[in-house]
């Protein structure tokens, strides 16, 4: 079926969507969910099997990056993408990508993410030492629940490679 109409403000993202419009380089890597599934956008921590596996966000601390949407998953008009259990996800630890703000957030800030199902980015006014990956916001939220154009990247002051 044609589609007739269209939304006079179309979104421009969403979360777990790479920003296209911006040309630097990314890093993304492949690894398995290891045991619950894994929304796009949703920060991850080395599973069990630290070079291959991840799970959700459990502990700030462990943060070692996003779960990007990937072209090949389905997802149904209005649901949420997530990669099943033993499934590839594609995670992004060097990039420009879309998530969902938790707050308030301008341009500039540094965010970091809630843990658990659907961490949602929110400003700190002091950021946590030592994390693996730090966020820039790009882009401007009023609200919670708003898309938030987030650039992130590894943490060299961290002190420990990327597994």
């Amino acid at each position: 079926m044609a589609q007739l109409t269209y939304s006079a403000n179309p979104a421009v993202g969403f979360s777990g969507m790479i920003a296209e419009g911006f040309t630097s380089p990314k890093q993304v890597d492949s690894k398995l969910v290891e045991t619950d599934p894994i929304q796009f956008g949703t920060s991850v921590e080395a599973g069990t099997d630290a070079r291959n596996q991840v799970i959700t966000l459990a502990t700030l601390a462990n943060w070692s990056g996003l779960a990007i949407a990937a072209s090949n998953v389905e997802v149904a008009t209005g649901e949420t993408g997530e990669y099943a259990v033993e499934v590839s996800v594609p995670i992004m630890t060097r990039g420009r990508v879309f998530v969902t703000a938790g707050g308030a957030v301008a341009v500039g800030d540094r965010v970091e993410p809630a843990t658990g199902v659907g961490g949602k980015f929110t400003t700190v006014a002091t950021p946590t030492v030592g994390l693996q990956i730090v966020a820039v916001a790009r882009s401007v939220a009023v609200a919670d629940e708003d898309l938030l154009e987030i650039e992130i990247s590894t943490n060299p002051a961290a002190g420990q490679p990327l597994a």
